[in-house]
């Protein structure tokens, strides 16, 4: 074991010596293995092997490549994946740790990740581990629960700092209190461990308080209680992306069969399942005693927010959860809830409806409800991530962009970016409304292309570019509106969004607390994509709508009716 570690130094301090050898001439002459243009029509094809899996020839051309121009982080992480995928263990080792100290994006922990896991391989335990924790402490891999089970560290699952970097279950039988107590320790320590702002600052004092209370307070808590009381400790953090969202096979969770929709007249029942669907339109006034209203405001304890359009855009996801209301103090059974509503008819009545065990969150739809028109354009395809319709009287393209990811086994969100540009190239559009009103997120890195295209429409200055957003507009989705707020004229139309321009909290990293089972995420990055000083709690209407439900329950979208009317209104002139 140690000649393979002596090897492994050898191995990489020649690299190392090799690289620094040429820094000094090479920074400042240029190659000299290899001409310019040489270099990059190599790179295509080294590119082109790697994506066809050609790891023996895409390994021969990045090895070329590397040592023709050692300044290229990504070039060395595919070097050493190729190493890697061909069993070349003990080489692919040194490659990563190179790809590692030049930097790569977007996902550096991964380098050091991977030269662990080739020196596992190699038989090398001492440098796995010692690259193990690196990733881990110091680069905060963000998805520690898949390393028990990733086979590259077969050789090392009994090795005792092996498992005390990746498996964090008790080491002993606990009570249920010592369990819980161990839950909430394990929790703010992976909060210090995968938090962008908190693993470089202490926590924050209120949330070490409350948890202390918290731990106090367990013996006299249900269940049911306690999740709850977690929840809350991440809403201290004050970032998105910070929820427990699995309960476990500890906490009890039945669900009202409603889903719940915040409108400027109050709380609305927006869906529901049999046999209740004649309760679709009625308005919820009260929860037991408590009034809806201060119902809404009570989910504030539990809600990981930067700003309060996420509290009526989330009200759903609490207050549809029986155990919820009573664990927040608005019911007296933890088991069962009376809704007082008006109804369709305008009678105001009190209903028990039977608990149910999973209602899945559902985004905003057409209306269910018998004699209505047609719905309106937003609402004809709940479930398409991604299209567009022209509209030839008014000379405007309606696209609706419903998730930033691409479609499965479908039309991939850069393919759309490129067919939206062919098709505004090749007709006499105008106006281009881009709705995400109904987007809360995905991943940033795949709405560039569609991004060019909107930049490219909106350099005509004949044209107008609107976009229409709302309290769903989130995320990934937000971070899409503030890169369209910096870098087009566009007008922005409707209702707020509930993620501000710059995110303290996005791209969840998963945990499992050990005791519980209960699955959530952290939030383990900060966006800026407006700059770094960009307050702002949200990118305010230049058209500001709010969608009533007078207007939804009869099948009118007032925000596209604003802006077809200016539209026309500036078509007369």
């Amino acid at each position: 074991m140690k000649r393979i570690s002596f090897i492994a130094f050898i191995l990489f301090a020649s690299l190392i010596t090799t690289v620094q050898a040429q820094t000094t001439t090479t920074l400042l002459k240029g190659t000299q293995e290899i001409t310019p243009l040489a270099y990059y029509e190599l790179s295509k094809e080294a590119e082109q092997f790697f994506q066809q899996q050609n790891y023996a020839k895409a390994a021969e051309a990045y090895e070329k490549l590397t040592k023709a121009y050692p300044f290229d982080g990504e070039k060395w992480r595919r070097l050493g994946v190729s190493l890697y995928q061909l069993g070349k263990f003990l080489e692919a080792a040194p490659v990563f740790l190179k790809a590692h100290e030049l930097g790569v994006f977007p996902f550096p922990q991964f380098n050091a990740l991977n030269a662990a896991k080739s020196f596992a391989r190699a038989g090398d335990a001492k440098n796995a581990l010692l690259w193990l924790e690196k990733a881990l402490r110091d680069l905060r891999f963000n998805q520690k629960p898949s390393l028990l089970k990733d086979p590259a560290f077969e050789s090392l699952k009994s090795n005792p700092r092996f498992l005390e970097l990746v498996d964090n279950s008790p080491k002993r039988e606990l009570s249920r209190d010592e369990g819980w107590r161990y839950d909430v320790d394990y929790l703010l320590s992976e909060i210090k461990r995968l938090n962008a702002v908190y693993s470089k600052a202490p926590l924050p004092e209120k949330l070490v308080r409350a948890a202390d209370r918290l731990k106090k307070e367990i013996p006299k808590l249900s269940n049911e209680q306690i999740y709850v009381e977690m929840q809350h400790l991440l809403t201290l953090l004050g970032q998105t992306h910070n929820m427990l969202f699995i309960p476990g096979d500890k906490v009890k969770q039945t669900f009202l069969p409603f889903h719940f929709y915040v409108f400027p007249e109050g709380l609305f029942i927006v869906d529901a399942l049999a046999p209740y669907e004649d309760l679709i339109g009625a308005q919820v006034l009260r929860f037991d005693e408590t009034t809806a209203e201060r119902a809404i405001d009570a989910t504030r304890y539990v809600n990981s927010l930067e700003n309060d359009m996420q509290i009526i855009w989330s009200v759903s996801d609490w207050l549809k959860v029986v155990q919820t209301l009573h664990a927040l103090k608005l019911t007296k059974n933890p088991d069962r809830v009376n809704l007082t509503i008006l109804d369709r008819d305008g009678k105001t009545r009190t209903i028990s409806p039977e608990p149910i065990n999973a209602l899945p969150r559902q985004k905003l739809k057409a209306p269910r409800m018998p004699n209505l028109p047609a719905p309106p354009l937003y609402l004809t395809k709940p479930d398409d991530q991604h299209w567009f319709e022209y509209l030839p009287e008014q000379k405007t393209l309606y696209l609706q962009f419903n998730q930033v990811s691409n479609k499965p086994n479908g039309e991939s969100l850069a393919q759309f970016g490129l067919r939206t540009r062919d098709f505004l190239s090749k007709t006499d559009v105008r106006n281009l409304v881009v709705d995400v009103r109904r987007n809360n997120g995905g991943n940033t890195y795949l709405y560039t292309e569609l991004l060019r295209t909107l930049i490219d429409f909106d350099a005509d200055k004949d044209n107008r570019l609107f976009v229409l957003t709302s309290r769903w507009t989130f995320s990934a989705a937000a971070n899409f509106i503030a890169d369209v707020d910096r870098l087009t004229n566009a007008v922005f139309v409707g209702e707020l969004s509930s993620s501000p321009p710059l995110i303290v909290g996005s791209d969840e990293s998963q945990i499992v607390l050990p005791y519980s089972g209960i699955t959530g995420a952290l939030s383990s990055t900060i966006w800026a994509l407006t700059g770094p000083r960009d307050t702002r709690l949200w990118i305010p209407m230049d058209i500001p709508i709010q969608t009533t439900a007078k207007d939804y329950f009869a099948n009118r979208d007032p925000v596209m009716e604003a802006i077809l009317l200016l539209v026309r209104k500036d078509t007369k002139q």
